[in-house]
């Protein structure tokens, strides 16, 4: 059971997209036996960081293990007083801020990019002043040396009532572990089905077919990727071409929101790249 006894998602997902939190529900969820996996290649002195996340994998290099700490230093300190306009010097703006390169691009979903301190830092004080109580835990974290997909589950209190969602970001980062590039999703389902019982998981329905079960090979690790092929697979999203995006992941297993089973195949693959709405939902 993951942290507070909440859902933890594991696996290569593709999560439903929120801009913000916009009105209370009921936090906390389902839950699933957490993944223990260690990190391979994690520095000693970088030891804590495992200590506070639910799992931690990957090329852990000391980049990478900086940026975690300022992470996680976030979303554990408290606010106390919020940040007045333009409060920069508040110490839980400077602990924010000391996530980010001072030219860091950060992108949300449904909303324009962030680009510098200078925009960033305002954001984080409206947010904070909206959502004082904000915190929140790491649960899924992988890193690749210089890029680190980390996840966390966000509380807070909206107008009264306690809200709890989880969160995935992209963090593209710089030799110092400082961010370059973020790209965040949040999970829309978990926070408004209280409020809205009718929303269905991402992937509900979703599975390998049935006439191939019996059929679907073993899990294999997909080669990684190499530079020469990022501008082919940028075209692939962009066009939402959903079997290019899957083919590099032929026999790995892909986990979800919604999922009965992992699916292993190029149909199921090919039907969690699209989701419920048609659009490619790989990377």
């Amino acid at each position: 059971m993951g942290k507070n006894g909440r859902f933890v998602r594991t696996g290569a997902v593709a999560a439903a997209l929120v801009s913000g939190v916009t009105f209370g529900a009921v936090a906390g969820g389902p839950s699933l036996p957490a993944v223990a996996s260690p990190a391979a290649g994690l520095p000693a002195e970088c030891a804590e960081v495992r200590d506070s996340v639910e799992r931690l994998e990957g090329d852990i290099t000391p980049n990478a293990c900086a940026f975690m700490r300022r992470q996680i230093a976030f979303g554990e300190i408290p606010t106390g007083t919020p940040p007045q306009a333009g409060e920069v010097t508040h110490p839980r703006v400077q602990a924010y801020l000391d996530i980010f390169d001072s030219d860091a691009t950060l992108w949300e979903a449904g909303s324009a990019p962030q680009r510098g301190h200078g925009v960033i830092g305002p954001s984080i004080i409206g947010s904070l002043g909206l959502v004082p109580d904000l915190r929140y835990t790491g649960t899924d974290v992988v890193a690749d040396g210089a890029v680190v997909m980390f996840g966390q589950w966000n509380e807070a209190t909206v107008k009264g009532h306690k809200v709890g969602y989880p969160q995935i970001a992209r963090n593209v980062l710089s030799d110092d572990g400082k961010t370059i590039q973020a790209r965040r999703y949040y999970d829309r389902v978990t926070l408004f089905r209280p409020a809205a019982p009718e929303l269905r998981n991402l992937f509900d329905g979703v599975a390998d077919p049935a006439h191939r079960r019996g059929g679907i090979p073993a899990a294999v690790e997909p080669a990684r990727f190499t530079a020469a092929e990022i501008t082919a697979r940028l075209a692939a999203w962009n066009g939402e071409d959903a079997t290019a995006l899957t083919e590099r992941m032929r026999g790995a297993r892909l986990t979800g929101p919604g999922l009965a089973a992992p699916v292993t195949t190029a149909e199921g693959q090919a039907a969690i790249s699209t989701g419920s709405s048609g659009r490619a939902a790989s990377n």
